[in-house]
């Protein structure tokens, strides 16, 4: 086994373990209290964001592509067409199929300072999520904003996780690279 692919198998396999966490944290949501809550909301949405950009750097890494950064909705828009359309089909099958999409809740957490009376410039205003690019725009710094979950700013914030889109988008990517990997040299290609 040469260099290159021990790299990516130890970054598919990175990929699963925090695909692994995020999903049990996110599972239990719902029959969560608040504090338990307030504990596991943050460990899924960092869990499963970084999951799908390992996932995707990986698929880069297989294409010999190299891509830094956190940003899903950027590190997807990279990928070649061919690429993209293939993931956004096999997305759009596994939302309406997989029956592990209804355990998984989806999560939008405001925290404001008291005083403040309106809404800021800084609010993201979350659209519903009924297609990949829109759950990529919305997700596009879910690993950045929720891992910094403590460093409250003067006006607040607003964050959303939907984390049935999250383990849909990860499945597929690990369905995708899994049957392109197996011809790599097609893979390569594609």
């Amino acid at each position: 086994m040469n260099g290159k692919n021990q790299i990516v198998d130890l970054l598919l396999d990175t990929a699963k373990g925090f695909h692994d966490i995020g999903f049990s944290c996110a599972a239990h949501l719902k029959e969560d209290q608040n504090r338990t809550v307030i504990q596991r909301m943050p460990v899924a949405a960092v869990d499963l964001s970084f999951s799908a950009e390992l996932y995707l750097k990986a698929i880069h890494l297989l294409k010999k592509n190299l891509v830094r950064g956190h940003k899903l909705h950027d590190l997807f828009n990279v990928l070649d067409e061919k690429s993209k359309s293939e993931i956004n089909e096999l997305f759009i099958k596994h939302l309406d199929s997989n029956p592990d999409n209804k355990l998984l809740p989806s999560f939008e957490l405001k925290i404001y300072k008291e005083e403040r009376e309106s809404k800021s410039d800084k609010d993201i205003d979350h659209k519903q999520a009924d297609d990949l690019e829109t759950f990529l725009k919305n997700h596009n710094q879910t690993f950045e904003n929720w891992r910094y979950i403590h460093e409250l700013n003067d006006e607040g914030y607003h964050l959303h996780a939907n984390f049935k889109y999250f383990h849909c988008f990860i499945s597929v990517l690990q369905g995708f690279i899994f049957i392109h990997k197996r011809g790599n040299d097609m893979f390569l290609q594609i």
